[in-house]
């Protein structure tokens, strides 16, 4: 993972230290690195992960209906492979702007493109599997479908092949409304 593959650009909220379990137990090979997206494990057990854990050695959806995104990670968690550990978070808040690259970055390449994706729903994507060092974008191949995908999209830079999006209120463990549909 590069350092810093996802950014808040604007609203971020204040950093949180939320408890990551150990590596043995969760079965994640390595620790949240900053910059990579965060949120509760699928299972329940209210520990901190990075986005898309889920499934190891290959490439993961991320930031979908079932996911309770948390934020950005701040800096390095401290689990090991035999103790618990902690992992600071940039909160997301309702209006938190937050930036990754398109991938394929073809995709973003142009303003016209971009401007076909305002408003879009689409989810993130993680090139590698858990182990492995892979990297988060934003995918907006995804259709678009705000039930089903977390991020939606604000703006974009073509020159960069960046896309910022915000975090839908239906994953978003600081919304009430998380785990709902829109009908």
């Amino acid at each position: 993972m590069a350092e810093n593959d996802v950014k808040q650009v604007k609203g971020r909220g204040p950093v949180l230290t939320w408890a990551v379990d150990d590596r043995t137990t969760s079965g994640v090979g390595r620790a949240i690195a900053p910059g990579e997206p965060v949120e509760i494990e699928w299972n329940d057990n209210n520990y901190a992960t990075f986005s898309g854990e889920s499934v190891t050695s290959r490439a993961e959806f991320c930031i979908i209906n079932s996911d309770r995104y948390l934020g950005v990670c701040a800096k390095t968690s401290t689990e090991t492979s035999s103790a618990d550990g902690t992992v600071d978070v940039y909160l997301n808040l309702p209006d938190t702007v937050t930036r990754a690259k398109a991938y394929p970055t073809t995709t973003a390449d142009t303003a016209s493109d971009i401007a076909d994706l305002i408003n879009d729903s689409v989810h993130m994507y993680r090139t590698r599997g858990i182990t492995a060092i892979g990297n988060f974008y934003i995918y907006p191949s995804s259709a678009d479908n705000p039930n089903l995908y977390g991020c939606l999209i604000v703006d974009g830079d073509p020159t960069r092949t960046t896309l910022d999006f915000i975090i839908s209120q239906l994953v978003s463990q600081s919304s009430n409304l998380k785990g709902q549909s829109i009908d």
